[in-house]
């Protein structure tokens, strides 16, 4: 680990964390309007947190990620819970406030979602005289200053906030409510050794045998925490957090407790027990490694109850060992990431996950060979030259049971679209790797998310970001079939649920739409069964249920969009059509971690959810990383599938056409049939169309007579004479 510069904060930084869960949101553009922008279901939501942080929470690919943007650009360090199927984000500034004259529920990102907030609305409650920022960075950049002030002795602690303010509470409803207890409870009392070390402390506790009968958060005053709980084992995990002089972690030790409740009970923890130091050594030069130090719990029968975890930029990570749990399970799942040092001549990033098999080991250094790697070379497909975004990797392991729920956090790097650059990905046998990032950095919302792939250690492989023709489509559920999964084409008795997703580019990833001023990223959608419109509106499709007639019937898709962009020139406007058949589901037919919707219900059944066959695409058009190809020859491969959870038929025709002229005219391109639903179109670019923009159209049948007719405008550009890229026009 190298010391932090303090000169000035690195441009923003946004980490992530891949979560799946069924919750959606949207990005609001109005920092402190009281109602959401767009209705409920939709695809992102945006919240800003009281701090001036900003969280978004995504939907694609049937999986929820969780974005954390730091205020004003600051490199983002917080901690991550999952508790009582709620998340909460909290800046690591606030860790020593929690609970006292912050508000807990100022954090619960979940329940300021069912509440349609995009802020974070707060009651202040302070001495006379004494006032406090208003919500956002100002508040985020003072609560930093007391942090330090507090941790180098300038400031006496007292229980106050910007010398007066005693209390900062959610002033909205959708947060959490106490529940009555169920079984004969008992006093626990946890005391902090030392006394001091509740200024810092965040913990949480789970009934071992059972989560339902308790799992919460813990509440420290002075120098302990109590709590009313049901006799039985017990796992407590927490996370003591110091800090320098400005605010910034200096340091994070994670330590824990098992024990029994009989009757009331104490109990002391220690955070010098956290004795091993988290390390990590690459191959290769990296500058500071962050950490994200993450911890899983599950009860005795084998259902997740909580996870911890924290983002730490530089600061040691210190870990208590321990054994294997006594009663239920403990997985330790660290990731580590550095970036190369900033004179190195080809940018190059390393992601590990670190893992502990049910225990955390005394020796926790880790050091990474090459033979251990796998290795990712990325290609950014972009229309403008000079573009940069922010690119990063999250890594899990789907045979050991951890949900993604529970995956540790991911730091996102400045790259440049324009250079070469290459990922070092790491992990024990089985682990996957999703990438995501922001396609425009200064824009939460732009947010793109890929599928997960699988690991293999000594390959070198090749990944395309952004390449088109982007348009609508439906993701799979590669190697993760038995994770959490909203499913985008689906039906429960009498209710369907087509959802598709807006932009998909030609390697799976869903390119999420920007909302930058200036910008237009807009889609509508339609439903019809027979002739009749059963479902319309703006988005992509049916985001929660509707109801259609029990009979076997045929049903049209329409999905429209338009992309309007200083840095966007192809890919404009899409046009697809999907025809499928559906009836009356009787009975469950997807595993039983799918599920059909709605989207915000606190329960969800769907007993006889059962997956809708529609026509899938994947294009691989032969252009160059500004999507032009030269005068002459022409090719386009088009691979077509289906929904996930349907039977994958065989397709029975196929056909390409492209225009020249903005859709005037159109030229059928000679279709040879490739075998495995593989097709090879190829045309000729007249050379009398260079600098001009050509449009596809492409239709595909499979044998129970579902179809797919997608228009892309823009889909390539035919090469002037100055026109071309490093990579070359192929």
């Amino acid at each position: 680990m190298r010391s932090r510069a303090r000169s000035a904060p690195p441009a923003r930084w946004v980490t992530a964390s891949a979560i799946a869960a069924g919750l959606c949101a949207v990005p609001v553009p109005a920092a402190h309007s009281a109602t959401p922008v767009r209705p409920a279901g939709s695809a992102v939501h945006q919240v800003t947190l009281v701090t001036g942080d900003q969280v978004i929470v995504s939907q694609a690919a049937g999986r929820q990620r969780i974005t954390v943007r730091g205020r004003d650009g600051a490199r983002p360090e917080y901690l991550t819970q999952r508790i009582g199927g709620d998340d909460y984000v909290i800046p690591a500034i606030a860790v020593p406030y929690l609970g006292k004259a912050l508000d807990r529920a100022l954090f619960d990102v979940s329940a300021l979602i069912r509440a349609g907030l995009d802020h974070t609305p707060v009651k202040i409650t302070a001495r006379p005289g004494a006032t406090a920022p208003e919500p956002g960075p100002r508040f985020g950049a003072a609560l930093a200053r007391q942090v330090g002030a507090e941790a180098t002795g300038r400031r006496t602690r007292d229980g106050s906030l910007f010398g007066g303010v005693t209390a900062v509470r959610l002033d909205a409803p959708g947060a959490p409510q106490p529940v009555a207890p169920r079984f004969p409870m008992h006093t626990l009392k946890v005391h902090l050794d030392p006394p001091g070390a509740g200024d810092g402390t965040f913990m949480a506790l789970a009934n071992s045998d059972d989560g339902r009968k308790f799992a919460s958060a813990l509440t420290i005053e002075g120098h302990e925490a109590r709590a009313s709980v049901p006799e039985g084992h017990y796992s407590l995990d927490a996370y003591r957090t110091t800090y320098d002089e400005h605010g910034v972690l200096a340091s994070v030790r994670e330590f824990s407790s098992e024990f029994t409740v009989e009757a009331d009970k104490e109990i002391t923890v220690s955070a010098a027990k956290a004795t091993a130091q988290l390390t990590v050594g690459t191959p290769r030069p990296t500058g500071p490694v962050a950490l994200s130090p993450n911890t899983v719990h599950y009860d005795a029968r084998g259902q997740f109850a909580f996870s911890m975890g924290v983002d730490v930029a530089e600061g040691p990570v210190f870990v208590q060992p321990t054994g294997p749990s006594a009663v239920g399970h403990l997985l330790f799942r660290p990731l580590a990431h550095g970036d190369s040092p900033a004179d190195a001549p080809e940018p190059y990033s390393y992601d590990v996950l670190l893992a502990g098999e049910g225990s955390i080991a005394a020796n926790q250094h880790y050091e990474i060979t090459a033979d251990q790697l796998t290795t990712v070379k990325p290609t950014f497909y972009h229309d403008v030259p000079g573009m940069t975004g922010l690119n990063g990797w999250t890594l899990a392991m789907p045979d050991d049971g951890t949900p993604l729920e529970s995956v540790p956090v991911s730091l996102f790097s400045p790259v440049s679209y324009d250079a070469p650059r290459t990922a070092y990905l790491a992990g024990p046998p089985g682990t996957v790797y999703s990438e995501a990032g922001l396609a425009d950095p200064e824009d939460p919302a732009s947010l793109y998310i890929g599928e997960w792939h699988q690991s293999t250690p000594g390959r070198t492989t090749t990944m395309d970001f952004f390449r088109g023709p982007l348009a609508a489509g439906f993701q799979g559920v590669r190697n993760r079939p038995e994770s959490t999964w909203l499913c985008q084409a689906c039906r429960d008795g009498d209710e369907l649920r087509v959802w598709a997703s807006g932009t998909i580019d030609s390697a799976g990833q869903d390119v999420l739409g920007p909302a930058r001023p200036g910008t237009v990223w807009a889609s509508s959608y339609r439903l019809l069964a027979g002739d009749t419109t059963v479902a319309e509106g703006t988005g992509t499709g049916t985001v929660d249920p509707v109801t259609v007639p029990a009979a076997k019937s045929g049903y049209t898709y329409v999905v429209d969009q338009t992309r309007e962009a200083p840095w966007i020139r192809h890919s404009t406007d899409t046009h697809t059509e999907w025809t499928f058949s559906s009836e009356h589901s009787g009975s469950r037919t997807v595993p039983g971690t799918w599920h059909c919707g709605p989207l915000f219900a606190e329960t969800i059944d769907n007993a006889q959810c059962g997956a809708v066959s529609l026509l899938t695409t994947r294009y691989q058009l032969d252009t160059d990383s500004a999507s032009t190809v030269r005068p002459g020859p022409g090719q386009l491969q088009l691979t077509f599938g289906h929904t996930p959870g349907t039977l994958d038929l065989p397709t029975t025709a196929a056909t390409v056409e492209v225009s020249f002229d903005g859709g005037k005219t159109w030229t059928r391109a000679a279709v040879t049939d490739l075998n495995n639903h593989r097709y090879l179109a190829r045309w000729t670019n007249p050379a009398t169309t260079t600098a001009t923009d050509a449009a596809l159209r492409i239709s595909g049948t499979d044998t129970a007579g579902n179809t797919i007719s997608q228009t892309v405008t823009a889909a390539f550009t035919v090469a002037g004479p100055a026109q071309h890229r490093k990579d070359g026009i192929r």
